[in-house]
Parts: structure tokens; C-alpha cells; sequence
């Protein structure tokens, strides 16, 4: 007889005695408690039994899972089938929204580009995001900014990191906004650590002079700006031409003066462009316009840096309450100037300061044949008071 069989046998005898004992003793006697007492303690005994040796049920019906490692690891699984290449996400139309509602980027010049619809690849090399925006106020002044990989860039191998960039900054004591737009040079094999570089110390080079109440000549910030690019290169071990990149920046003080207008200094190396919104048009106040032979734009730019800071160009201008201006790179500003439908997009929509996120969006526009980045930054004046 084993352990468990005992188990059961021994209350069961129990049972059938006290079972015995109740039938011939007199029912008023106390035996009879005590022998009903033995019964349900015995009964309990067997059920009790019972249910610990009852087989465990598994709660799925699969395979069980495979043993811990020591160490709390985790086994890995082999798939039951061969992995299958992961199929390219369907494409979405040009005019669709997604999923959640939000607006699709624009589309100008009635044909979509196939470039724009193809999923973003990441680049061989660590590189900063391919998206960025931003939104600030200061004084009487509203920023929004965004910059945003070209499609060109993002959807073949090899992948290129964004090589715009954008800065924004202000003197310490808050009565000038400071700017700077880069575009790297695609023919710098690290031109985006050029244009990041670039865009983010000229900000600061010009925030010092400010404070400091120095004069800003371009061709001294320029210069600095040139030989810290250089200083890049030598620490990474590049040459300096890997660096290339053109740039524009801008000072746009924050409170307008006594004939209500916020004076404006701007200076550029290169095509980037400076527009201002003049309600039905864009008037240019800075940046250089793209040569052409036989109908066709070059895109070669006419200097760069860190090569030739001396080529620096410089513009005043004086802007009206109400007004905008606008500093963008070629990848935006060849739209405005080439496709009809951008220059009326952007004239319409930011005629006032749109959410961050929509202004995002706005700079994403897909147009065949504009495959390069785009970086915007915008600043809009109050009104004056009283106006409209």
C-alpha cells in the first residue's frame, strides 16, 4: 500500500467505525457526539486528499514555455518559419490626412513627387534629428522655426543626415532677437556638423558682441565664424572644405522705436534668402540669387564657408508693425520663387503665426523636383496699437 492509498484508507475506516458505533450506543448518551464529530473530521480528511493529488490543467492550450535562465535571461525562440522580408507600408495619397486627422503637407505644382511618398531611411553614421521645430516671443515679436530633411535626402541608400540647421538666440537683455540658417554644402562629406556648427556659433559670436555693445560688421562675425569651423575640422581630423556650408543670420530688435518700426540687420554667405511678407508678395531684403545658363539654375553657390568669410554680404532694413519676415534656406525659398502655388500657399498661411506643428507641416510641402532640405524661420511684428 503506498503513502497516498493510506491516506484515503485510514479516515474511511474512521467513518465506517463511528458509522457502527452510532447505530448500537444509546442516542443520549455524549458518545454520540463524539462519534459524529469523527465522521465529519474523517470526511474532511478524504476530500482534502482529493483535491491535493487532482491533476493540475494548463491554462493555454500552446507549448509551455521554455525555463528561465539562471540569471532572470530569457531564452531565445527560433521562429517556426523562415523570417520574411518586411513589406514597404503603403503609400499614402498626396491630399490624404493621417490617421489621426492632422493635415497632410501641401502639394505644389499639381504633381506629387514620388520621393515625398517613400518611407525615411536613417543615415550610415550617427547625425542629429531629421526633424526639428520651435516657437518662442520676445518683446513684440512671435518665432516659429522648423527644419526638415529633403526627401531626396531620406529615401535612398545611402541615407544623408539633415545638412540644415537653424539657431535662435537673444542678447541678455532681451531687446533683440538673434538668427542664423545654414545650408550645408553637399559636396562637404560632413557638411551638416558644418551647417549645425556654423548656425549655433554665429548666435552666440554675435550675442557676446551685443552685450558687449560692439558693432556688428559682418566681415569680423564672418571671420569668426570661419575660423571656429576651421578649429572644427582640425579637432575632428577633417579637412576644412568637409565643413562647407553657407549661412545667413539676422538681428531684429524686439521693441520698435519711436516711429513704431523694429529695425533689422541682416548678413549671408550664399543662396539662403531673407523675404518679407508685403501682404500680396515677397520682397527680398537679403540673400544671392542663383545663377543660370540656357534656361537651367545652377546650384553651385558663389562662396561658402569656412573658405571665403570675407565674401560676406550685409543689408539694413526697417520693418512695420504687423509685418513678417522670413529666413530660409534654398529648399524653401526656390519654391516660393519657382512654384506659383508655394509663393500664394505661404503669403496666405502665414499672414499670422500658425501653430508650431501646423508651420511644421507647412515647411514639409512635397513638389516634384524639390528634393533638399528645408529649414524657415519667420518672425512676425505686433501691430501697432489700435491696428488691424
Amino acid at each position: 500500500m503506498n503513502l497516498r492509498a493510506s491516506r484515503i484508507l485510514w479516515p474511511a475506516s474512521i467513518v465506517v467505525i463511528a458509522s457502527i458505533e452510532l447505530l448500537v450506543v444509546d442516542p443520549r448518551t455524549p458518545a454520540v457526539l463524539l462519534g459524529v464529530g469523527a465522521i465529519v473530521a474523517a470526511l474532511l480528511a478524504i476530500q482534502l486528499e482529493v483535491l491535493r493529488v487532482r491533476p493540475r490543467v494548463a491554462t493555454t492550450t500552446g507549448p509551455a514555455a521554455p525555463p528561465v535562465p539562471p540569471g532572470g535571461g530569457v531564452f531565445f525562440r527560433p521562429p517556426a518559419a523562415p523570417p520574411q522580408r518586411t513589406p514597404e507600408p503603403p503609400r499614402v495619397p498626396a491630399s490624404a490626412a493621417s490617421a489621426n486627422g492632422f493635415p497632410a503637407p501641401p502639394l505644389f505644382g499639381g504633381r506629387p513627387s514620388a520621393a515625398h511618398a517613400k518611407p525615411w531611411l536613417l543615415p550610415a553614421r550617427p547625425a542629429h534629428a531629421a526633424v526639428c521645430a520651435d516657437e518662442a516671443r520676445l518683446g513684440h515679436l512671435t518665432v516659429r522655426a522648423a527644419s526638415v530633411v529633403g526627401p531626396g535626402h531620406r529615401c535612398e541608400e545611402p541615407a544623408v543626415a539633415r545638412q540644415d540647421a537653424y539657431a535662435l538666440g537673444r542678447d541678455t537683455a532681451g531687446r533683440r532677437l538673434i538668427l542664423a540658417v545654414a545650408d550645408g554644402l553637399s559636396s562637404g562629406r560632413h557638411s551638416d556638423i558644418g551647417a549645425s556648427r556654423a548656425a549655433t556659433f554665429a548666435v552666440d559670436a554675435m550675442r557676446r558682441r551685443l552685450d558687449q555693445g560692439r558693432e556688428l560688421a559682418a566681415v569680423e562675425v564672418f571671420g569668426e565664424i570661419a575660423a571656429h569651423l576651421r578649429a572644427t575640422a582640425e579637432v575632428r581630423r577633417l579637412a576644412p572644405e568637409d565643413l562647407s556650408t553657407v549661412l545667413v543670420v539676422a538681428v531684429v530688435n524686439a521693441y520698435p522705436d519711436q516711429r513704431g518700426v523694429h529695425r533689422m540687420w541682416t548678413a549671408w554667405i550664399g543662396d539662403s534668402a531673407v523675404l518679407r511678407h508685403e501682404g500680396s508678395a515677397w520682397r527680398p531684403i537679403g540673400g544671392d540669387t542663383k545663377s543660370a545658363r540656357d534656361g537651367i539654375e545652377s546650384n553651385v553657390v558663389g562662396a561658402s564657408l569656412p573658405a571665403e568669410p570675407q565674401l560676406v554680404r550685409a543689408e539694413a532694413a526697417e520693418l512695420p508693425p504687423g509685418g513678417m519676415v522670413a529666413v530660409m534656406t534654398d529648399g524653401v525659398g526656390d519654391a516660393i520663387r519657382m512654384e506659383r502655388s508655394a509663393a500664394e500657399f505661404f503669403l496666405d498661411r502665414w499672414r499670422r503665426p500658425p501653430p508650431v506643428a501646423e508651420f511644421l507641416t507647412h515647411v514639409s510641402f512635397q513638389a516634384r523636383g524639390h528634393q533638399d532640405d528645408r529649414t524657415a524661420v519667420a518672425v512676425w511684428l505686433d501691430a501697432a496699437p489700435g491696428g488691424v
